[in-house]
């Protein structure tokens, strides 16, 4: 007898085997097909390096590896009841009142997008939204690592921009936000394709292509509000770029959905409010560098506004600006300060609260290495700083926006793609740089 059948087990029905290779067989398949979409959707050939992009076995394992991290730590956070460590904004509340199974809820103390993509979500999967919708942002996740790809293929060499991918399919913050009802995921999609579609048009400028940068831009803004304070940075670039003619269609573009909810907002509040009406809130909770005070702040000015009887969102929010505007008018010396000392912590490689210490060196460590070696993949690339000037200006927007607002490594989320891709850089070039390894280089 066979070691099979002494071991009391049988050889696989055939059918069951012909079964399995077509199930494996059809996920391949569908991979190559998602794949062959993004080839198509953005590859063309970059005028410096002469590149065209290639989606191999490599990025498929990167997908797959994206996807099975994202779906484990969705399982974990699920079983381990990680939401009251850590609750989420009040997004899935706002999309649940608009889609009339709560109470009305006003909800202009947040940007809309990232709740109108979950009560589309919720709408559509009902029952099942508690489960599918949090695997859904899975996927989205996973999918932005091609993004993250497509673009670094088109300012730097294919091996960084692979071992970019493969850094943001691993990158635990990513990973960490990926099944959480917050926007981080679904504002960093954004993000990626509007940078994509950017440096086409750049290569190929086009209006339609510059346009459909712009309204991606609009639509981000939507997602989080920091985004429409980088378009005057934006603009400064490309103006030193001399690229009126991709920028003149993206301001049209970016002014679209911009327009349509502030005159939403005029119409149903009777005040100009392009995003959200939340900017005197986070300024006033974040103007602080005592860490003890950052912590009670927000619990004493829900108290502070109950007390002054004072309901409306928008009322609170400009309560709250005053009250900030009136402080640094008296203090300009401690708020300057302030100000100097939340530039270098937005930049900081570790955590504060809630975690504990051996978390936050565990943290620290892996920041402070994908900063080393971004800053020297920024230093290698200074021939192309000029291409690069849009993701610098973005670098710059939102480190002065954090500086006067509240910060926390989570606001540094947005980079963290592109400081992946320049760590790719840098390691790559430090690899050359050893032994037998010359053959290897950023290009």
């Amino acid at each position: 007898m066979s070691v099979i059948a002494d071991c009391g087990l049988r050889p696989k029905h055939p059918r069951f085997v012909s079964f399995g290779r077509t199930i494996r067989n059809g996920f391949k398949e569908g991979m190559v097909r998602i794949l062959d979409f993004f080839q198509k959707l953005f590859s063309i050939r970059n005028s410096q390096f002469e590149v065209r992009n290639k989606l191999d076995r490599f990025l498929v394992a990167v997908v797959a590896l994206a996807v099975l991290s994202r779906i484990a730590f969705f399982v974990v956070w699920r079983a381990q009841n990680l939401v009251v460590l850590f609750p989420h904004d009040p997004y899935p509340t706002v999309a649940l009142s608009w889609l009339g199974w709560t109470p009305p809820l006003d909800s202009i103390g947040h940007p809309p997008l990232y709740s109108a993509f979950l009560a589309v979500l919720f709408w559509f999967f009902r029952g099942a939204r508690d489960w599918v919708v949090p695997g859904l942002q899975c996927l989205l996740s996973a999918g932005s690592t091609l993004l993250l790809y497509s673009w670094a293929r088109r300012v730097g060499p294919e091996v960084a921009a692979k071992l970019a991918a493969l850094g943001m399919a691993l990158d635990p913050f990513l990973i960490f936000f990926a099944p959480q009802y917050q926007s981080e995921t679904f504002f960093v999609f954004l993000i990626l394709c509007f940078f994509v579609v950017l440096y086409r048009a750049l290569e190929n400028p086009r209006g339609r292509t510059a346009f459909s940068a712009g309204f991606l831009g609009g639509l981000a803004s939507l997602s989080r509000g920091v985004f429409l304070t980088y378009a005057p940075f934006l603009a400064l670039s490309l103006g030193g770029m001399r690229r009126w003619d991709v920028l003149r269609w993206m301001v049209l573009g970016w002014t679209l959905p911009i327009l349509l909810w502030t005159l939403k907002n005029a119409h149903t509040h009777h005040a100009f409010i392009p995003v959200s009406a939340q900017s005197g809130w986070n300024m006033y909770e974040g103007f602080t560098l005592d860490r003890e005070e950052l912590r009670r702040r927000p619990q004493e000015m829900t108290r502070e506004i109950k007390k002054a009887g004072i309901q409306d969102p928008i009322e609170i929010d400009r309560y709250f600006q005053k009250k900030i505007n009136h402080w640094i008018r008296e203090n300009p010396g401690a708020a300057l300060k302030i100000v100097f000392f939340k530039l270098f912590r937005f930049w900081r490689p570790w955590p504060y609260d809630p975690y504990s210490g051996p978390a936050r060196w565990v943290i620290g460590i892996y920041c402070g290495g994908v900063l080393s070696l971004a800053l020297w993949g920024m230093v290698r690339l200074r021939g192309i700083w000029n291409l690069l000037m849009p993701v610098f200006a973005f670098f710059v927007g939102l480190t002065i926006l954090h500086s006067i607002y509240f910060t926390s490594l989570r606001y540094r989320i947005p980079l963290e793609p592109f400081l992946l891709f320049f760590a790719a850089v840098g390691l790559v070039d430090i690899w050359s740089r050893m032994p037998a390894k010359r053959s290897v280089g950023v290009g």
